[in-house]
């Protein structure tokens, strides 16, 4: 997740070369990481102009394909299994095609089960207080926020809820970009 600011700057300077090193980098660091990479592609085609729309399409081709290979081929070659992260979403689907499909036909369940735990709650408290509402107002990273959200909330693992394992740090790096972009942009308004 270290790479994600030098790669959203690498954007913004429009160093593109620079910005697949660092994404080759992102991906390379944990599996999860490449949702989030989708994601940064699907905002750069969803809040870009030009050029930086083709470099979403493109990012979000290589993140889905790096996604499928190594939770289908590489991490299950290394286990000589199938790939047991995915056993914490066993209630959604036998994978993630599956499993995207039943979300998205079960929306209220899915805002649902994002709140039903004190762990849960814990976590969008600490998540809100510590500048993380401020994300919402910057779409563009707002986006960023889904796989984590989906990775935290839908697991079935208590491991993930809360606060006091690895699995928050993600956050920590998009409320810490986040927070001076939205604040940025409200002193430009007023």
């Amino acid at each position: 997740i270290m790479f994600l600011p030098r790669m959203l700057y690498a954007l913004e300077k429009k160093k593109i070369t620079h910005y697949y090193i660092l994404l080759g980098f992102f991906l390379l660091a944990k599996e999860n990481l490449s949702l989030i990479a989708l994601f940064l592609g699907l905002s750069l085609i969803i809040f870009e102009k030009g050029k930086l729309r083709f470099h979403g399409l493109i990012t979000t081709i290589i993140s889905l394909i790096y996604f499928l290979l190594v939770i289908k081929i590489v991490i299950p070659f290394f286990l000589q299994d199938s790939y047991a992260f995915w056993s914490n979403y066993q209630q959604y689907g036998n994978g993630p095609g599956e499993a995207l499909l039943n979300i998205l036909r079960r929306p209220v369940e899915i805002i649902t089960v994002s709140f039903n735990h004190p762990l849960k709650l814990l976590t969008w408290k600490f998540f809100l207080i510590s500048g993380g509402f401020l994300a919402f107002f910057y779409p563009r990273l707002a986006i960023l926020l889904i796989p984590l959200f989906a990775q935290k909330f839908l697991s079935q693992n208590v491991n993930y809820l809360g606060t006091q394992y690895q699995y928050s740090v993600e956050f920590s790096i998009i409320v810490a970009i986040g927070v001076p972009l939205v604040l940025r942009r409200i002193r430009l308004i007023y």
